[in-house]
């Protein structure tokens, strides 16, 4: 026997002994003939593997590099060295081995898909899907790939395109509880919390410690407020990975939740030290300092938004515009777009700073929601378009020489609190409209009249800022004031069954559509002597008004900065009052019953 086929068969011995759980052994033994044998390329990969297996990764690296001098076409070594980089998180150093994978061995599946992945973690959203849809082309049965795709597509604000490869996935494999995982991903992104927390308890029934799942729950625990369960699931990821940065900025955005700024603050330091560019840490991060009113540097942070979600509308990317981003620079003859974002209630926020906006500039153009841009118009003397009049169209944006984002106002105009004006409203109702209410109002009888709203409907956040009818009883059985319903969608018959069931009627001024005639509405909140609400479009366009509005917010929900004040004061508008949630709603409302049944003396 020749001295080749004696080697080939003690590493073979050396490999079966690994895989009958000699591992300790097989390692020593293959790295002493290692080193009698240093160019013996077969032992240097299968040592690389036993490093690989054993998680030993930096000397599984060292080992396929040694291969990789030797042998620079050895795919399999490129191929794991590529792996490895990913289980370190170098996602740029894993890219390079697969695209010298695909140099060998042309469109080889696995690279591509991998490729994919890494692209899709390094935020590189068009790259990764096409790599992804190549991978998939040629594996349809892949559901490592279909997983991957469909996180892109959550990113991409397609949940629903999400939902269907996830599901494709465990039609595939059903045991495999990353695919899980990720359709409880789903679920929490569109606001269904129950089925979001039955399927990451799937996954943890797979496998126990599977570190993302149980990041996930926490946050579910958390929605939930079971602190302590939520905490305990959030140790227990980072015990299985220390590495797992999201989890030390879920700390830190949980201990912000509950202001404890100062446990807050080391969470998302050490998050920070472990990588000083992640996009969620710092969009987290934005709303932490928001909270404590440090405007200079939130907005900085406030910024990451844009790589976070770089959807701006269906037909743009933030890709496409970014090279034209306005940095606040006055002009005289450079044609600005401002380019709302996301809901009407956001955009009246931001609409505060258009005309601080347009007073440094002579030619600035204000893309609206169409719903809004008759009482922008009467309320503010700026050139006003219907939304996506050139956001909508790569051609016609060729015609701007500069955009902003209406969210990235803030930057320029509201650096400090002392920054925010004290103008009681600076958005004006129709008079007319006004008048024509008012009298329908008076008609019906001379009790003061208050406006209610209990619902939102944002998919993510809006079960936090919902209540019931039933639940505002304390605060509708108050027989000395009309109540009057402001709320938008159809709720004909919860109003109607809330009435049958305890004798309170609601006036509802149904000819009055209060989701998309925003005059309509705005001259029924002017008609007004007060407005009780949770936090939902109509009560950013009742503070825009100036009309008096007390808003039940979510504790502490870090996206509504304007409310997470920690007073009951907003700096955003000055009529509105904050009754933010306390230990339930019922603490919540008893406050605002017992504020209501002294107004009601008061006036």
């Amino acid at each position: 026997m020749d001295v080749t086929n004696k080697n080939n068969q003690y590493i073979n011995s050396l490999l079966r002994n690994f895989s009958n759980g000699e591992k300790e052994h097989a390692i020593t033994e293959l790295e002493k003939f290692i080193n009698q044998n240093p160019n013996n390329i077969s032992a240097l990969y299968n040592l690389g593997v036993m490093y690989q297996e054993t998680n030993q990764t930096d000397k599984a690296i060292e080992n396929y590099l040694k291969v990789i001098k030797k042998d620079k076409k050895n795919w399999r070594s490129l191929t794991n060295l590529g792996l490895q980089y990913f289980k370190k998180r170098d996602y740029k150093e894993s890219n390079k081995y697969h695209y010298a994978v695909l140099k060998i061995k042309g469109n080889y599946q696995p690279a591509l898909r991998d490729l994919g992945i890494n692209h899709l973690l390094l935020n590189n959203y068009k790259t990764a899907n096409e790599f992804l849809m190549k991978s998939i082309k040629l594996n349809s049965l892949d559901y490592i790939c279909l997983n991957s795709l469909g996180v892109l597509k959550l990113r991409l604000d397609e949940a629903e395109e999400a939902k269907k490869l996830f599901k494709k996935a465990i039609e595939i494999k059903k045991n495999y509880y990353v695919s899980y995982n990720n359709l409880g991903l789903y679920y929490d992104r569109i606001g269904n919390k129950e089925d979001a927390f039955a399927n990451y308890n799937k996954c943890l029934d797979l496998e126990p410690n599977y570190p993302n799942a149980l990041n996930n729950i926490g946050l579910i625990y958390f929605y939930f407020e079971e602190n302590e369960k939520a905490f305990e699931c959030f140790y227990k990821a980072l015990k299985f990975d220390p590495n797992m940065v999201d989890i030390y900025f879920n700390l830190g955005h949980t201990f912000f939740k509950l202001r404890n700024f100062d446990k807050a603050k080391i969470w998302f330091d050490k998050g920070f030290q472990i990588d000083q560019d992640n996009i969620i840490g710092h969009y987290n991060y934005a709303f932490f300092l928001l909270a404590q009113g440090d405007y200079k540097n939130a907005w900085l942070e406030y910024e990451y938004r844009l790589k976070r979600s770089p959807i701006i509308n269906k037909n743009l990317n933030y890709e496409d515009i970014k090279h034209k981003i306005w940095g606040g620079e006055t002009s005289t003859n450079k044609k600005l777009l401002v380019i709302r974002e996301q809901g009407v209630g956001d955009e009246i926020l931001y609409s505060s700073m258009y005309e601080e906006l347009n007073s440094l500039n002579d030619n600035v153009i204000f893309e609206v929601d169409s719903r809004l841009l008759s009482l922008f118009k009467r309320s503010m003397n700026l050139n006003l378009i219907p939304d996506k009049t050139y956001s909508g169209s790569k051609n016609k944006l060729k015609d701007i020489d500069n955009i902003v984002l209406a969210g990235s106002l803030g930057n320029f105009f509201r650096q400090k609190k002392q920054d925010f004006p004290k103008n009681k409203r600076y958005l004006i109702p129709d008079d007319n409209i006004v008048k024509k209410i008012k009298s329908r109002l008076n008609d019906i009888d001379d009790k003061p009249k208050i406006g209610i709203s209990w619902f939102s409907k944002n998919k993510r956040i809006g079960g936090g800022k919902s209540i019931t009818l039933n639940e505002l009883s304390p605060i509708l059985s108050q027989n000395e004031v009309t109540f009057v319903n402001l709320q938008y969608d159809n709720h004909k018959k919860e109003i109607k069954k809330f009435e049958k069931d305890t004798g309170i009627k609601i006036i509802d001024m149904e000819d009055i559509d209060k989701f998309n005639d925003f005059e309509s509405l705005a001259g029924l909140i002017e008609s007004l002597d007060l407005f009780i609400t949770v936090s939902n479009t109509t009560a950013h366009l009742s503070g825009a008004i100036g009309k008096e509005t007390w808003v039940m917010a979510p504790k502490n929900d870090s996206l509504l900065f304007y409310w997470n004040t920690g007073k009951k004061k907003t700096p955003w508008y000055t009529e509105i009052k904050i009754y933010p949630k306390i230990n339930n709603w019922k603490d919540t409302i008893e406050s605002v019953s017992s504020d209501l049944k002294k107004w009601i003396k008061r006036i």
